[in-house]
């Protein structure tokens, strides 16, 4: 069992959706959940320039750390070849794509395409495929707390870095400096990627900051290695 799919048994993402697949039908569907996630980052970073907010991460003066693999989640593992401290945190329910449409994404990940029908067809389908299967107005992302609250009709970016990161022969009084300044900045970016991003792809945005402490590490999982 990969991490992926160890990840989908051991939470109710995907209602009884998942889990009533055959063995063959969920390796399919992994890749496509794998290739559709790429899909959406890359849209993100062309119609909303999610890019350019990691990359302000990125070029901070302070010396912050990306999260080691083995110690994110499974959602930033899916975007960390393509962001460093930025990653989509929905859920994606690939089961509301029509026939026609989850024929066209195996026929492009099976080519590993992400050309501009890819796009166009991100575009036509993301909202449906990433809003999330709760009643209520509101979800939680994370842990059932106030900082974890999202819309169900949202798009959550999650934010995170290696807080407990410590350069050599750094003090710990400019340590916890460092980590206060960078943890202003990611408020400062969140709120601008929300504003910015949701009137670039016309729907609501909601960054969530994450910590060790918040999240299921890879680790946790126990599984050694990532593979789709």
């Amino acid at each position: 069992m990969n991490i992926i799919e160890k990840e989908f048994e051991t939470r109710d993402v995907q209602d009884t959706y998942f889990s009533n697949l055959s063995g063959s039908q969920k390796e399919e569907y992994l890749k496509l959940y794998e290739y559709y996630n790429r899909a959406l980052v890359k849209y993100l970073c062309l119609k909303a320039d999610l890019q350019r907010y990691d990359d302000t991460l990125k070029s901070l003066s302070i010396n912050i750390k990306k999260v080691d693999e083995n110690d994110m989640d499974i959602y930033q593992l899916l975007s960390s070849q393509q962001l460093t401290f930025l990653y989509i945190r929905n859920n994606l329910y690939l089961d509301r794509l029509t026939p026609d449409e989850l024929t066209f994404l195996k026929e492009k990940m099976l080519t590993q395409q992400m050309d501009n029908e890819v796009m166009n067809f991100i575009a036509k389908t993301f909202k449906k495929v990433i809003a999330s299967n709760d009643k209520m107005s509101h979800t939680f992302y994370g842990p059932e707390e106030y900082p974890f609250v999202a819309p169900v009709n949202a798009l959550v970016i999650g934010m995170r870095f290696d807080e407990e990161f410590k350069a050599p022969k750094e003090k710990n009084k400019v340590w916890k400096a460092n980590n206060s300044k960078a943890i202003q900045a990611l408020e400062i970016i969140k709120r601008a990627m929300q504003e910015e991003i949701a009137e670039k792809i016309d729907y609501p945005v909601c960054a969530i900051k994450y910590n060790s402490s918040s999240i299921q590490k890879r680790n946790e999982l126990q599984i050694d290695k990532y593979k789709v």
